[in-house]
């Protein structure tokens, strides 16, 4: 019992030095604010150099955003406000959330910056690296955290970490063919990009051309399952500056919910001004009853498509080519793990 006490004492001490972290880092941060008062969403928070995040991720942005809530310099707005106030404006990406992206220099109104970084895991220590991104300009405020990966209660690294790099790697080469000729944005309802066992997901499409698309997620697992076109909605054609919703039905059997195999999964889009092989093809997989749900493929069918679709010659009408897209994310899930607080 004893050495119980000492353990469990040992434990409760290191969520009080991880708390102080936290702390530490709003207030190292705010230090480097000028402003009186910063609105600020809460950008991802990914592992090393990759995109990819896990429930320590979802851990992380959440205790800062506490931390920085009771920091007078900083107005911490929520993920779901802080999508209210993009799509007011009509700025559809969430790049500005990922800390892999490049400087930002746009006008959101309510909102000047975003707290977002990295984290690196080296027991028993896991390094943070926090930055504030001010909208207007780019400019970069950072701090660091060391905390005892020993009080950590939620999974560190992201799942299936090998078989997610691998994943990804495998669809960037399958696709590396495809030109990008125009505009176009793939994202999540809500702009999550990691989701927990049992959440559902949406995705939203729009580009900038009238175009025919194909919407596919390549799974950690091997497996690929096309979104969009689906039995509820079979034609592959959009038209341009026309957001869609995927799933856009409130049929439960259509529900994109979160389950196994666990990892980082890449949601691609892929478009044509003109139909395609491609586009034909997975209009075809789609015949049918529409009480069926989404239909899976081979990755062999889905490279021979694209390569039939971008050497096929005969979409060229009076010496003019398509013109083609490609848009992907990574979407990180997990199992649902009680956080000890």
């Amino acid at each position: 019992m004893y050495k119980f006490l000492l353990l469990l004492g040992a434990f409760l001490s290191g969520l009080i030095v991880n708390a102080d972290s936290y702390d530490k880092a709003g207030i190292d941060l705010a230090k480097q604010v000028k402003s009186k008062t910063i609105h600020v969403g809460i950008g991802n928070f990914v592992y090393a150099d990759s995109k990819l995040m896990s429930s320590f991720s979802a851990m992380l942005r959440d205790e800062l955003a506490t931390a920085l809530a009771k920091n007078a310099r900083f107005n911490v707005i929520s993920r779901e406000r802080l999508s209210d106030l993009l799509k007011e404006q009509r700025f559809q990406s969430s790049d500005l959330l990922d800390p892999s992206s490049k400087v930002i220099n746009i006008n959101v109104k309510g909102i000047e910056g975003i707290v977002r970084g990295r984290f690196y895991y080296r027991y028993p220590q896991i390094t943070v690296f926090v930055e504030l991104v001010w909208l207007n300009g780019g400019e970069i405020k950072s701090t660091k955290m060391l905390l005892n990966a020993d009080t950590i209660s939620t999974d560190i690294l992201p799942a299936n970490l090998t078989k997610s790099k691998n994943n990804i790697v495998d669809i960037r080469d399958r696709i590396k063919k495809v030109p990008h000729d125009f505009k176009i944005t793939l994202n999540t309802v809500g702009m999550k990009r990691n989701f927990k066992y049992g959440e559902k997901i949406k995705f939203k499409v729009r580009t900038e051309k009238d175009c025919f698309i194909a919407v596919f997620c390549h799974q950690v697992d091997g497996s690929t399952v096309l979104l969009f076109p689906n039995p509820l909605g079979k034609d592959s054609f959009v038209k341009a500056n026309t957001g869609i919703l995927i799933p856009k039905t409130k049929n439960k059997k259509f529900n994109i919910e979160v389950g196994p195999p666990f990892g980082s999964d890449v949601v691609q889009v892929i478009a044509c001004t003109r139909k395609s092989i491609l586009h034909r093809k997975v209009e075809q997989l789609v015949k049918g009853p529409a009480g069926t749900r989404y239909r899976s493929l081979t990755r062999g069918l889905f490279s021979k498509a694209i390569t039939e679709s971008i050497d096929d010659k005969s979409l060229n009408t009076s010496n003019v080519s398509p013109q083609w897209s490609e848009a992907h994310i990574i979407i990180s899930t997990y199992k649902n793990q009680k956080i000890i607080k």
